[in-house]
């Protein structure tokens, strides 16, 4: 039996850009590239899907090094040159130290839902490239993950 749902239920569970559809095939895709080799994911301080529900994914994957960014967008360089604060978590208020980013790492990003538009990242992370994607039912969002490519390739 097929039932439709409703306009609010369609919108908010499938096809809204904040929907959780999608996800779980993201979060395969991050899965797949950390299967033998360890990637780092970055993932934006604001609370939300995309990133939030591919994290529930992955928060038990040894291979993925997850870095909160709480500087992005306001510092539009989603990947500091030098050492950036690290977070234990995303709703930590002080750092708990610096890092910076591995050179020999692939890093990831699930590009969140913002009023920041994605031509406005790609003008600031001129290394990222979208490398994966996933249309929702209504073909006007989409789930879409971000690589940087590596200076030591």
């Amino acid at each position: 039996m097929k039932t439709p749902l409703a306009y609010l239920d369609r919108t908010l569970y499938l096809e809204g850009m904040n929907s959780g559809y999608g996800l779980k095939p993201a979060a395969e895709f991050l899965a797949e590239q950390a299967k033998t080799r360890e990637i780092v994911l970055i993932i934006p301080a604001k609370p939300g899907n995309s990133p939030d529900g591919v994290l529930i994914y992955l928060r038990d994957n040894p291979n993925i090094t997850v870095v909160q960014a709480p500087w992005w967008p306001q510092e539009p360089v989603l990947t500091p040159a030098k050492t950036f604060p690290y977070y234990a978590h995303k709703y930590a208020r002080k750092s708990s130290g610096t890092r910076s980013f591995p050179t020999d790492r692939d890093i990831y990003f699930v590009y969140p839902y913002t009023r920041y538009a994605e031509t406005m990242f790609l003008k600031f992370n001129t290394r990222f490239k979208k490398v994966w994607s996933f249309p929702k039912p209504d073909q006007q969002h989409s789930v879409n993950i971000y690589k940087k490519s590596r200076t030591n390739q």
